[in-house]
């Protein structure tokens, strides 16, 4: 980018319909941006709620960072935007891309829940090793049954999506002595798996794993992807976990299987809608723990750590660089070049 003889118009839009831990408050980007002043002074912002006076502000605004915005007409409605960023990983709330005009890129915050998914998926797998859903299934109906479980070294996870979240469930895994097996689309090695395979191998993997984590993107190829056929490829007693998204899976196909004791042990953080209905039989599927899609995010420190991915994008925005989380428009994620 060619130095700039004015500042950039920065609109920065939140939605009151978020948990307050998402909110993209000024207070917030007060704190954040003073540790960036060079950066920030390069910058009008101007901050709205719910789409109020959205269009208006869209006349100048160069850079649009916001959770969600009106999107027909944008080339109209914001003749000078250049770069649209999100607050979230996932956007197939966006796809398809169809609405957005050639030349503004588009990037969200994919990273942002690396550590959290380190901390929670550790939490999840030895919750499934120590068959901590069927002791909860159990107290429920106050049946004293004690089951009995053995040490984690060794046992097979085989982690759908390696990206931020999956590698973080990866590098958990190991540090229990588990054995990696991540598949991606593309099958590209990473230092945290031990095993690397495409999406067209899943199927040949699925009998080996003693955990499941589904930790990608819906996206047109992973839609489905984990159906009945796939559960009953898995070992029987096998545990689950998704912290990607339902439509990932077959949550119908996973009840049947928990209720037969084919599949052990679930751990469910992703729904679709959301909130789950309260007249979801998931509520009452034994051996199945629901968290209220709540596994990855920070309630301290997600919106201010958002802020500082931004800003280091900002600087490879002014320089003319490429920008990191640019999402692809036909896969609808970041792919890490």
């Amino acid at each position: 980018m060619d130095a700039m003889t004015k500042k950039l118009h920065l609109h920065i839009e939140s939605l009151s319909s978020k948990s307050p831990h998402m909110f993209l408050t000024p207070e917030v980007w007060a704190k954040v941006s003073a540790g960036h002043p060079a950066l920030a002074a390069q910058l009008d912002v101007t901050t709205g709620w719910d789409g109020k006076d959205f269009g208006q502000h869209m006349k100048t605004a160069d850079i649009l960072f916001a959770s969600d915005f009106p999107r027909e007409n944008l080339a109209e409605v914001a003749p000078n935007l250049k770069w649209i960023n999100v607050p979230a990983a996932g956007t197939e709330n966006f796809m398809p891309f169809n609405w957005l005009p050639e030349g503004i890129a588009f990037t969200n915050n994919s990273g942002n829940h690396h550590q959290r998914a380190i901390e929670f998926g550790g939490m999840a797998l030895m919750a499934l090793h120590n068959r901590l859903p069927e002791v909860v299934t159990n107290q429920r109906n106050r049946n004293w049954n004690r089951v009995f479980s053995t040490t984690a070294a060794g046992k097979v996870v085989l982690v759908l999506g390696f990206g931020s979240l999956g590698s973080g469930v990866g590098k958990a895994a190991k540090m229990f002595g588990m054995h990696i097996i991540a598949v991606t689309r593309s099958g590209r090695p990473n230092d945290v798996a031990d095993e690397m395979y495409t999406t067209a191998e899943l199927r040949e993997h699925l009998p080996r794993a003693d955990f499941l984590v589904i930790a990608s993107p819906v996206t047109p190829e992973t839609r489905g992807l984990i159906g009945g056929a796939e559960l009953d490829l898995m070992k029987k007693g096998a545990g689950v976990v998704n912290i990607g998204r339902e439509p990932v899976m077959d949550y119908a196909a996973l009840r049947q299987r928990l209720e037969s004791g084919h599949i052990g042990g679930a751990i469910l953080d992703v729904f679709d809608p959301e909130p789950l209905a309260e007249e979801s039989p998931l509520w009452t599927t034994p051996n199945l723990i629901i968290t209220p899609h709540n596994s990855t995010d920070d309630v301290e420190q997600y919106i201010p750590r958002t802020f500082e991915m931004f800003f280091a994008n900002l600087a490879r925005f002014i320089e003319g660089k490429p920008l990191e989380n640019l999402v692809d428009r036909e896969l609808g994620y970041w792919v890490k070049k």
